[in-house]
């Protein structure tokens, strides 16, 4: 749903300018960078589709406020948790710079949600001054790196055959991200257990013996290790 009003679109702009995507821009390269690249700002629904599995793909966006979830559905009907994406993140860059910018899933808002659409065409075919153009490929080089490191983490995770090896390792992850002990995973149960690529249940009853032997401390999304010993024999 794109926004028409001038006063809307001036609030928007004034929210992109904070964002991390336009890190270190001076207001007069902000203002120019947007003369060309013509963010168009949207609000989406909870439950609307951003993007779908195979559609083309060849714009991005930058998630101003809200919640989007990225997942995979399989031939036997079955669905996966590919990753969760929150404030500051970018969807759709790493596809839209492929050669057939297929997407390879169902990307759908979890929250109302605002975002700011970008023609990756437009970042593409060099438009902008050197200095410009380096300030932004900097900026989206850091942001694509922080996606690439989540898809690590998810790697890391499947790579484990055991539920609670599976779950040591993300919340580990999480913890070193953060820096801390204490940590939000910004996922419900059901789907931190869909990540995982286990069943619910079978995801509550090993988070209850963890918390029971002493490991972790958890209520709903809100996490904290108590035991970095016991903690890191289960990591390997």
């Amino acid at each position: 749903m794109p926004l028409n009003s001038e006063t809307e679109n001036d609030n928007w702009e004034h929210r992109l300018r904070k964002s991390t995507l336009y890190r270190d821009f001076s207001d007069a390269e902000f203002d120019s960078l947007n003369k060309i690249a013509i963010p168009v700002f949207r609000t989406l629904t909870e439950g609307e589709i951003l993007v779908d599995e195979d559609d083309i793909q060849d714009t991005f966006v930058y998630i101003l406020s809200g919640k989007f979830k990225g997942e995979r559905y399989h031939y036997d009907g079955s669905m996966e948790l590919v990753e969760v994406y929150t404030k500051d993140d970018l969807i759709g860059l790493d596809v839209a710079c492929t050669r057939n910018q297929k997407s390879h899933l169902r990307v759908s808002s979890v929250t109302v949600s605002d975002v700011a659409e970008f023609n990756v065409n437009v970042f593409l075919n060099n438009v902008f001054s050197d200095r410009l153009m380096t300030k932004t490929t900097r900026n989206l080089i850091r942001l694509l790196a922080d996606e690439n490191i989540k898809k690590q983490y998810k790697i890391d995770v499947l790579y484990k055959k055991s539920l609670r090896a599976r779950i040591v390792v993300f919340l580990r992850n999480m913890s070193r991200k953060t820096d801390n002990s204490v940590f939000e995973i910004n996922m419900d149960r059901e789907q931190f257990a869909q990540y995982l690529g286990v069943n619910r249940s079978s995801l509550s009853h090993e988070l209850s013996l963890m918390r029971q032997e002493g490991i972790i401390n958890v209520h709903k999304g809100h996490f904290e290790i108590l035991d970095e010993a016991m903690f890191s024999r289960f990591e390997d």
